[in-house]
């Protein structure tokens, strides 16, 4: 089409001046692309109507792809969790992005979100994008990258840390080639029905009722894998389990916070560390580890020094063995405790209302194995 226009430019004997044939080639192009464009639409995009959507998707991107996103989910009969992972391995500016878009625009009720990643990375990507707001919002004990994790995320757990003895068992299972078998896939229906059987094995075995101990003694005693499945399900429905958490909570009721958010986060948390207390066969008690969980989740900038060096809980320690004194180790106080020595609820949470303390020894168990 455009050789015969341009034919006509060059030959047409009859044209009075070039003006004129320009005239007649703009229009001519004109009519070729909008015969072109009508004519691909339905090549290119299906129909007419996906044309259309295309082009207005164009104009209001996100909010076709939210309203897309809960369409897709409202037509699905199951609850959905989507996995990400390696998100550590992603650009400091990328990582804010996504979670930061997740929140805003594909929220859903029926939708969890676990993200696999370096708490530390994670946090300091956004320290990064609002460096200028940290003298404003946060301070030293609660810098302004946790909370942004404590806004975004409602439960976080580090993986539990592998004992010994689990470590042995995973060589022995690596180095005996017999125990692997490739070609046996069970299904999911298959595996969920013998953790139902082996949970009603041991109610079966506890007729008075299942308890924190009682699990423990129980899967020592055969720790199969749908053994510890079954063990963490119920460890989490039991009385005895409702029961505890509400007296903890009432017993450390004066150090908590008093957001309804911070609470639930706390039990959540708790629930998660008492589960993995079970996989880990943890002798620590359930009043220890409630100390912990409050510190982990109220200040994590303090629980993440603690990982690192457990022995610096003695900052918080009185230096005499009478409950009543309150005089603590007169030693250098390391500049990252500075910010948490000025808080008087941290000795509270470390040694206050109830029997046992907790120590450098509870912490090295809880978050790295015994």
């Amino acid at each position: 089409m455009i050789g015969i226009l341009a034919f006509l430019f060059f030959f047409d004997n009859g044209s009075n001046s070039l003006l004129s044939n320009l005239l007649k080639i703009f229009a001519g192009l004109t009519g070729v692309t909008l015969t072109f464009l009508a004519a691909t639409q339905s090549l290119v995009f299906g129909s007419k109507d996906n044309a259309n959507y295309y082009f207005q998707l164009s104009n209001d991107p996100l909010g076709r792809i939210h309203n897309l996103f809960n369409k897709l989910i409202d037509g699905v009969d199951w609850p959905v969790c989507i996995f990400i992972d390696d998100l550590d391995r992603c650009h400091a500016n990328f990582v804010v992005d996504l979670l930061e878009g997740i929140q805003s625009s594909f929220r859903h009720e029926k939708v969890t979100y676990v993200v696999a990643a370096d708490k530390g990375w994670i946090r300091s990507s956004f320290e990064n994008r609002y460096d200028s707001f940290k003298t404003h919002v946060g301070d030293a004990a609660q810098p302004i990258g946790y909370l942004f994790l404590e806004k975004i995320f409602q439960m976080s757990t580090p993986i539990p840390g592998m004992a010994a003895y689990v470590k042995q068992d995973y060589f022995d299972h690596l180095l005996d080639a017999k125990s692997v078998n490739e070609n046996a896939v069970e299904s999911s229906d298959d595996y969920n029905e013998r953790v139902e059987r082996a949970q009603r094995s041991i109610e079966e075995a506890h007729p008075e009722g299942v308890t924190h101990d009682s699990l423990k003694t129980y899967i020592s005693n055969d720790p199969t894998d749908v053994n510890l499945a079954a063990a963490v399900k119920l460890v989490d429905k039991s009385p005895e389990a409702e029961k505890q958490s509400k007296h903890l909570l009432s017993q450390f009721a004066p150090v908590l916070s008093g957001n309804p958010r911070e609470m639930k986060r706390l039990l959540n948390a708790f629930a998660m560390r008492r589960a993995l207390s079970i996989i880990q066969f943890s002798d620590v008690s359930m009043e220890v580890l409630f100390r912990w969980t409050i510190i982990e989740q109220s200040y994590p900038a303090l629980a993440d020094e603690l990982i690192k060096q457990p022995e610096l809980i003695e900052h918080f320690t009185p230096h005499s063995e009478d409950p009543g004194v309150t005089e603590y180790k007169e030693q250098k106080v390391p500049e990252t405790l500075i910010p948490f020595k000025k808080l008087s609820a941290i000795p509270k949470i470390v040694n206050e209302y109830g029997e046992a303390p907790l120590t450098a020894e509870h912490i090295q168990d809880i978050t790295k194995g015994s």
